[in-house]
């Protein structure tokens, strides 16, 4: 009888583990921001908050159970920039002030046919993403530090584009505001690669790979 009861026990804690790992799994797996899918890049009007839940893509990595690596990259597209357009005067603080530059300050037409004439802004050659990154190992999670181990490209195709430019943003609740799906632990990235966007295509990923972590983005574009 009391064999037997240890075998019961041992059986009982078998199933429990089985179930807690079927769980955490579950968990692990579960994200309510999609790892691809398709988003329009014509500048159609739209409210903030879904245009850039259309824009945002999210991937984990895990080891196990441990959580390696967390990303969340936002496009910026024409229709992104006229969501921003529409709703700036709702935001505050630095970060909504760089983003006014880099995303609402684009394009502007010359002042008239007498005024000097200007080269077209950069960012309109560049592609541009907005990156959330939250990394498990704190010493090697910068990816723009010039000693990282993490590799970014960009993929249309058959190009894999290296950055041309990474900057770093500070996190704040201002950056909360405007993007909802940061945590206060991550880490914020402006990351440029060389351009212009395609109008329709794709799909157009986005990789970070290390030797910590692989997670990879993607957005098939519409008109």
């Amino acid at each position: 009888m009391a064999r037997r009861a240890r075998i019961g026990g041992a059986a009982a804690l078998t199933v429990m583990g089985t179930v807690l790992l079927a769980v955490l799994g579950s968990a692990a797996g579960c994200s309510s921001i999609p790892h691809t899918g398709t988003v329009g890049v014509a500048p159609n009007s739209g409210e903030w908050r879904p245009v850039l839940a259309e824009h945002t893509r999210q991937a984990e990595s895990f080891d196990w159970l441990v959580r390696q690596a967390d990303l969340r990259a936002t496009l910026v597209t024409p229709r992104l920039r006229k969501a921003f357009l529409d709703a700036r005067t709702s935001f505050h603080g630095q970060l909504a002030k760089e983003l006014q530059t880099e995303l609402v300050g684009l394009g502007e037409p010359d002042e008239g046919v007498d005024a000097p004439m200007r080269a077209a802004p950069e960012s309109e050659q560049q592609i541009v993403l907005l990156v959330a990154l939250y990394v498990t190992d704190q010493k090697n999670r910068d990816i723009s530090a010039g000693y990282t181990i993490w590799d970014t490209e960009l993929v249309i195709g058959e190009q894999r584009l290296r950055p041309s430019k990474m900057e770093t943003l500070r996190n704040s609740p201002a950056a909360a505001e405007v993007f909802p799906f940061i945590d206060r632990f991550d880490d914020l990235y402006l990351v440029r690669f060389p351009g212009p966007l395609p109008a329709a295509g794709g799909p157009v990923r986005f990789e970070l790979h290390s030797a910590l972590a692989d997670t990879v983005v993607e957005w098939q574009l519409t008109p």
